[in-house]
């Protein structure tokens, strides 16, 4: 046998026992890898996954498919993990394929845990969804769209139908001719309103900024008014704290007072003591109360208004206290700021109800006056005229206006200012608040 024959047959045999150890072992990698750690992960399917099967964390191999049995229906799967990889506790294995067609392997999805796992430990396994299962899926789906395209076949082949819905084209095509015809004839028409509508908006704007200004500039009045009194103020304050300490040394004394008059010590408290003595002094008393009631029967309206004028776009504020006296007879008190000499005026007034009517005379605005009151609906409802100033040329004063009362607490105002002279003629509104 020559040299060559035998270096040959050396090679053969080699490579056969190269080949065959190979297809054994699978990997050559594993003869020189050392010895891991096992974990247990359970799948509810482990299709297609074999023995020595890799195991990857982010793409890259940390161990492989030791064993793979069936336990409680469940997929058991025993991979080994390579010394030096640490898998978090919450980590999570799921099944993954190399590319479209290629083989399966284990994905682990690492956790965000301090703690790792130790060999013998179980990770949580999540199973992917099979081609299978959304195959079945598409067919469901397909068979459901199936049914409804019948279904919509057979109601689109009635004939009843199908003329109820030529009707209704039949109608819409109708109703879009009817608008474009209706659009062309009233273009300039509609285009004109929504131009003025834009223009009104725009000066709604521009008088409530100048209504917001006012009241502006009068919380700046009342600012500076109350800035300039500052002094005074803080001595009325310490009087009310001086008031205040004698008030309490006054009820002290009160208190002692009353601790001896239920002793029965003095003259007071013998009174009460004594049954025939109180008994008498109760029915003075109420004979006297009643008496007093009679003649003194009163009650406040104090109100607060802001005015807005329409045509000079001012604004008028006014507080008014009104007294009345058995509801016939009242006096009437006003502070108003007069918007066009920026001072305050005052009005002071009387009066006597008569059935739904109120006459009143006394001073309007710093001038002699006379008044009448209407009380509509009770007092939901109030109609006011009044004239003053009646030295002024070429005429008085005249005013009227309205008040529409919701509620006790506020009202609306709508009325025309000096309504007998047209220059100064003015639309004016407001709200009201009673205190």
């Amino acid at each position: 046998m020559t040299r060559e024959i035998k270096i040959g047959l050396f090679l053969g045999i080699a490579l056969l026992i190269m080949v065959i150890f190979i297809f054994t072992v699978g990997d050559l990698g594993e003869i020189f890898r050392g010895k891991g750690y096992p974990l247990y992960v359970y799948f509810d399917s482990a299709a297609g996954l074999e023995k020595r099967t890799q195991v990857r964390l982010a793409g890259v191999k940390i161990g492989r498919v030791e064993d793979i049995r069936l336990k409680d229906s469940q997929a058991e799967v025993l991979i080994v993990i390579d010394k030096g990889v640490q898998i978090r506790r919450d980590s999570v294995a799921t099944l993954a394929t190399l590319g479209l067609l290629g083989e399966k392997y284990i994905e682990i999805l690492p956790g965000k845990a301090t703690a790792y796992c130790q060999p013998g430990d179980t990770l949580q396994g999540l199973t992917p969804v099979s081609l299978d299962r959304i195959g079945a899926q598409l067919l469901s789906v397909g068979e459901e769209v199936r049914k409804a395209g019948q279904l919509l076949q057979e109601l689109l082949g009635s004939e009843g139908i199908k003329s109820s819905l030529q009707q209704s084209l039949a109608n819409i095509a109708e109703f879009t001719g009817e608008l474009r015809d209706f659009w062309q004839q009233n273009r300039q028409a509609l285009t004109r309103t929504v131009d003025q509508s834009s223009q009104v908006a725009q000066t709604l704007s521009q008088d409530m900024t100048r209504v917001a200004r006012n009241l502006e500039e009068t919380v700046d009045l009342l600012k500076e008014v109350i800035s300039e009194n500052r002094g005074d103020i803080r001595q009325r304050l310490q009087d009310i704290g001086t008031l205040i300490k004698e008030t309490e040394k006054a009820l002290r004394e009160l208190n002692q007072s009353l601790h001896k008059i239920n002793k029965g010590e003095g003259s007071l408290g013998k009174l009460i003591q004594n049954d025939d003595l109180y008994q008498e002094a109760e029915t003075a008393l109420r004979q006297t109360r009643q008496m007093v009631d009679q003649v003194y029967q009163w009650r406040l309206e104090p109100t607060l208004e802001m005015q807005y004028l329409g045509e000079t776009a001012k604004t008028r504020g006014r507080a008014s206290l009104r007294f009345w006296f058995k509801d016939r007879q009242f006096v009437s008190t006003q502070i108003i700021r007069d918007p066009w000499q920026e001072k305050f005026v005052f009005s002071w007034q009387g009066g006597v109800r008569f059935g739904p009517f109120a006459p009143r005379v006394g001073l309007i605005e710093s001038r002699f006056g006379v008044g009448l009151d209407w009380f509509v609906w009770q007092k939901w409802a109030i109609f006011r005229i009044e004239a003053f100033d009646f030295n002024r040329e070429p005429r008085p004063h005249f005013r009227l206006w309205s008040e529409f009362r919701p509620s006790r607490h506020f009202y609306f105002l709508l009325g025309v200012e000096d309504f007998t002279l047209a220059p100064r003629r003015e639309i004016f509104f407001g709200l009201g608040v009673g205190l």
